[in-house]
């Protein structure tokens, strides 16, 4: 009789070339045995790994592979390592974010005022991305070149131990391109001590700062002259309305898209419409991940022309627009824009930005297999997607075919 531990890493490593001080309990599978043989389980002895040269910490964890109920253990990757960086750090440059790279907590402040470069929120984001804590203050003083601080993607923390002039643990000053903190449907953030300072912050409107000091919890030590109600947004578009997509169809490389129409009430303001997109490793994507006031943008745009009016003579349709080519197995974000010409008296309208979806590079095959699909269709809330259970058929649609998500 003999066994085998079905103990092997997701990289294929073997069960005898897991690194000192792991470990993972797996049980036996026993090979030409009678019927009724007892597999006992194992343990190897262990702890969390953390790998100094990429600061990524791992753990073996223990999956059921089949519906056969085998055991096999995974190298799972759970966190960053905990590195603390100490003192104020002022970021100035892309040279000075790259000293922060990897860092988790600043043990201090953090005061960025960075006015130019390339390819700044990319850099900033792949810097700074990995903060999560900071024990002084924020300050964002002057920084010409920022139009969002959603590179600081996991920040949850600023605890205010040390504070900008002794009162602020976060300080907004003069940011002339500022227009979106973080996305607050999927960010948290406590300021546990101190208050919120905003002034100057010409295109940041006061929605966008009110959200934060309510979501933060220093609303109720903020005082009257802490956040300037006529110089921050006063250069914005601030009222604007939500556009609701009607239909996805996808295919393994094609999203085709249509939304509810919008008409300013001088319908000659409309000028079209912006369709965005762009792959989305993450699920928090905004509008302003990845720009820059210095003009880099992670964003692919494509105009769409105002559909007809019905009092053109024509049936009123709604505007829609094919994007192609995609990569299968990727992840997209997408959003729509009006493009308004210039007037004080059209506000404009857009769709959210949390609209994502995965094309599988299968999915000419597998749409008619039922609801097992693995397209993944992550929607915001204002779109309803059903997955219809439909009995499998024999054939397959052919390559191209459009899958309906209505």
């Amino acid at each position: 009789m003999t066994s085998a531990w079905v103990a092997v890493l997701s990289q294929g490593t073997p069960a005898a070339a897991w690194p000192a001080g792991t470990f993972c309990t797996v049980t036996p599978v026993w090979r030409n045995a009678p019927p009724g043989t007892r597999a006992d389980s194992k343990q190897h002895e262990s702890s969390q790994l953390c790998d100094a040269d990429s600061g990524l910490e791992s753990a073996l964890i223990l999956r059921r592979t089949s519906a056969r109920k085998k055991k096999r253990c995974d190298l799972e990757l759970q966190s960053l390592c905990p590195k603390l960086c100490l003192g104020n750090n002022t970021i100035d440059s892309v040279t000075s974010a790259q000293a922060l790279r990897g860092c988790t907590v600043i043990q201090g402040n953090l005061i960025i005022k960075i006015r130019g470069g390339n390819n700044i929120a990319a850099e900033l984001e792949a810097s700074l991305g990995q903060i999560e804590e900071i024990t002084g203050y924020l300050t964002v003083r002057r920084a010409y070149a920022l139009v969002s601080l959603s590179f600081l993607r996991k920040l949850r923390v600023i605890k205010g131990e040390h504070l900008e002039a002794d009162t602020y643990s976060f300080y907004a000053l003069d940011n002339q391109n500022l227009r979106e903190l973080w996305d607050w449907t999927k960010h948290n953030l406590t300021i546990q001590r101190g208050r919120t300072f905003f002034h100057y912050n010409s295109k940041l409107c006061m929605s966008e700062i009110k959200k934060m000091v309510a979501i933060t919890g220093a609303d109720s030590r903020n005082q009257k002259n802490d956040i300037a109600g006529r110089t921050n947004g006063d250069q914005a578009s601030c009222e604007t309305k939500l556009l609701k997509f009607t239909t996805i169809k996808t295919t393994f490389n094609m999203i085709m898209l249509k939304w509810e129409t919008f008409w300013p009430s001088d319908f000659r303001d409309l000028l079209g419409f912006m369709v965005l997109y762009k792959e989305a490793p993450y699920r928090n994507v905004t509008e302003f991940d990845g720009q820059d006031a210095c003009g880099s943008n992670s964003w692919t745009i494509a105009d769409v022309d105002p559909p007809s009016r019905p009092t053109d003579g024509k049936k009123a349709e709604n505007p829609k627009h094919l994007i192609r080519p995609l990569k299968p197995w990727t992840q997209y974000a997408i959003m729509v824009k009006t493009q308004l010409s210039a007037s004080d008296e059209a506000p404009g309208a857009r769709s959210q930005e949390r609209d994502h979806l995965r094309l599988d590079q299968r999915i000419q095959s597998l749409c008619a297999s039922g609801p097992h699909l693995l397209l993944q269709l992550l929607l915001s809330d204002h779109l309803e997607v059903e997955t219809s259970h439909q009995p499998q058929r024999q054939h397959h649609p052919l390559p191209g075919h459009l899958s309906e998500t209505a």
